[in-house]
């Protein structure tokens, strides 16, 4: 089934994903920018240096409709996330020093080209409440070892605000 960017769009606000860039940066050290090079014609769009100079693994993920990923965070490797196809919402919390967390939303989608950078200690996931699949092409910074992984999960219960609430998963889009 194909969604329309309005749907999209109103699914986005429902779900308060919306933060001010400027927050992004100031409260998870998260960062938001375009590829160097974007480029349409008549062939179709083509994203170029995507990256930037790069080191470690570029991989690309297919997530299902209704997939999740729990949160977990890098000790030493940062993140660099875009979305070729289809829409994701991303999870973010950064520990406050006192066993709680703040939270953010952003949303990255193929439409808005926006390329994520998360820095290391940042918890954060993915969901797709989309009925389509979403293709995210992703930069890790240090080559993955699967017998010395950087990468430490917490479950969703263990991340809590000043409050004691947890960042719930999205609505999911109907």
């Amino acid at each position: 089934m194909e969604i329309s960017i309005d749907k999209v769009e109103e699914h986005r606000r429902a779900v308060g994903v919306y933060i001010h860039l400027a927050d992004l940066l100031e409260k998870f050290g998260v960062s938001v920018k375009q590829p160097a090079r974007i480029h349409c014609d008549d062939r179709g769009r083509r994203l170029g240096d995507v990256f930037g100079i790069v080191s470690g693994d570029i991989n690309i993920t297919y997530i299902a409709p209704g997939a999740a990923t729990n949160w977990h965070y890098h000790k030493k490797q940062y993140d660099e996330w875009i979305v070729l196809k289809g829409h994701i919402l991303v999870r973010l919390a950064k520990p406050n020093g006192d066993g709680t967390y703040t939270f953010g939303r952003i949303a990255l989608g193929e439409e808005d080209r926006k390329l994520i950078h998360i820095p290391p200690g940042v918890l954060h996931g993915y969901e797709n409440p989309y009925p389509q699949e979403a293709l995210l092409m992703y930069h890790i910074s240090q080559k993955y070892d699967p017998n010395n992984p950087d990468e430490y999960r917490l479950d969703n219960s263990d991340v809590k605000d000043k409050d004691g609430n947890t960042l719930p998963y999205g609505i999911i889009f109907r």
